[in-house]
């Protein structure tokens, strides 16, 4: 399949990316969590067509009943300037535009007069997490995200196409009572009760988070800062392996697609494709988490896959769930590349005094196990078809098919040779900052000049 890539279409000139202005402040509620938020967003760089927007899921009964029926017929009822947003919240556009609904999480805005931005307005009400977690709190999908194209075409997972890549500049205000965790760093403001955090990044979403009652540690890796925020002290062990992983990722990579990195030890879903974000989860059970962190590397591998997925899904996205195959299999053949030029690390268990092992499974045995478990699950699973798009929808593609792209990309490595191959995929996460990453470019960019792997 990969032969086929020679033949492929030229990669397309990268466009300009949108510009997104955010604001936002953070309310409290009853009691003193931050749940609210609420601000106004402004997007330039627009075509002169209709935008597409998807509302985040903002229903304040999210974890109990969804009420899904209810807001599509909210939605449905919505008409003119204003739409009902969670039942409680609303939009405003500017009066530029009228709102059309396209299904329940999706809105268009029809132009009414030519305009080459769109001012709006949000007010949300954030899931209320649960009690294990209600000392740290990622704001991820809190403001209307754009469609990359209008009208749109659900893709085949039914699920909605993501947010195109925008240079992205914010401004939070939040309560100085809490930490903020993501980019930029914060200032006092005119209020000596709120503190302002400002910057700017290109990615396809902005995601940051607050806390309390949390320690940080700042240091520096190959020029670029790093913070750590933690509760346990266990969490300090993993300093080294970022500081070892850093420098090889930016060889097989390219550079750092962020000007700094958060790390965050979090009660909520572990998560490695947040923008400049690494969350890593920790064991609620006392038992399970001596285990995991006293003789394993589990969490040293979690936090190479959770960085590599900096470059490919924070960085390098895609436009449909159907292709997360392609940025989880280039992912997880980092991880492979990078474990291997860490031999303490390469093994799942950590050697005994003696220097020998109670049970040894390494990285790439697992991979192997994954592959083998696949061929024998759907063995006549095919990634990609005839037209170079991901072969079934997400909601249909086994579990492991990203293993069968990582597996390809390692025999492509063995043939064309790793440097050349790591040159490939520096070439192709600096050439992919400002589009969607597609199977089509992805083999696309094996012909495309200049591209190491090009035809000479």
């Amino acid at each position: 399949m990969l032969c086929m890539a020679l033949s492929a279409a030229i990669v397309r000139a990268a466009a300009s990316v949108p510009r997104l202005d955010l604001a936002a402040s953070i309310g409290l509620d009853g009691d003193g969590d931050p749940t609210k938020i609420s601000g106004t967003m402004r997007i330039s760089g627009l075509p002169l067509n209709d935008v597409c927007f998807y509302l985040p899921y903002n229903d304040p009964d999210y974890g109990h009943n969804r009420g899904t029926q209810q807001r599509v017929d909210r939605l449905t009822r919505a008409s003119g300037q204003t739409l009902f947003w969670g039942g409680r919240q609303k939009i405003f556009p500017s009066k530029q535009f009228h709102i059309e609904p396209l299904a329940a999480h999706v809105v268009r805005l029809v132009r009414s007069a030519p305009a080459d931005h769109i001012e709006l307005e949000f007010n949300s009400k954030m899931p209320v997490p649960p009690v294990h977690a209600a000392s740290d709190w990622i704001f991820d999908g809190f403001y209307p995200k754009l469609l990359p194209s209008c009208p749109i075409e659900l893709p085949k997972s039914s699920y909605l196409q993501y947010t195109p890549p925008m240079d992205i500049h914010f401004q939070i205000t939040h309560p100085s009572t809490l930490l903020y965790l993501g980019l930029a760093k914060d200032s006092p403001s005119q209020d000596d009760n709120h503190d302002v955090a400002s910057g700017s990044l290109l990615a396809q979403r902005y995601v940051f988070g607050l806390a309390r009652g949390m320690k940080s540690l700042h240091l520096e890796v190959e020029s670029i800062p790093f913070e750590v925020h933690y509760r346990e002290d266990w969490f300090l062990e993993l300093i080294p392996s970022i500081e070892k992983l850093l420098p090889i990722y930016k060889n097989l990579l390219g550079n750092a697609p962020f000007e700094k990195f958060v790390f965050v030890e979090t009660s909520e879903l572990q998560r490695g494709d947040l923008p400049a974000m690494i969350a890593i989860n920790r064991p609620r059970q006392s038992a399970l988490n001596s285990i995991v962190t006293g003789g394993t590397n589990w969490y040293h591998w979690l936090v190479a896959r959770a960085l590599a997925n900096q470059w490919f899904g924070a960085a390098v996205g895609i436009e449909t769930p159907d292709d997360e195959w392609l940025v989880e299999g280039s992912a997880e053949y980092a991880v492979l590349e990078a474990l291997r030029r860490m031999p303490e690390r390469f093994n799942l268990f950590q050697k005994r005094a003696d220097g020998s092992y109670f049970f040894s499974i390494d990285f790439m045995e697992v991979l192997e196990i994954s592959a083998a478990s696949m061929r024998r699950s759907a063995p006549f699973t095919q990634l990609v078809n005839s037209q170079m798009q991901s072969e079934r929808p997400r909601r249909l593609q086994f579990a492991l098919s990203f293993v069968r792209h990582t597996i390809a990309m390692k025999q492509v490595a063995a043939q064309v040779g790793k440097d050349r191959f790591f040159a490939f995929l520096r070439s192709l996460t600096q050439s992919h900052r400002t589009r969607h990453l597609t199977p089509k470019s992805f083999m696309a960019h094996f012909a495309h000049r200049p591209s190491p792997l090009s035809p000479i």
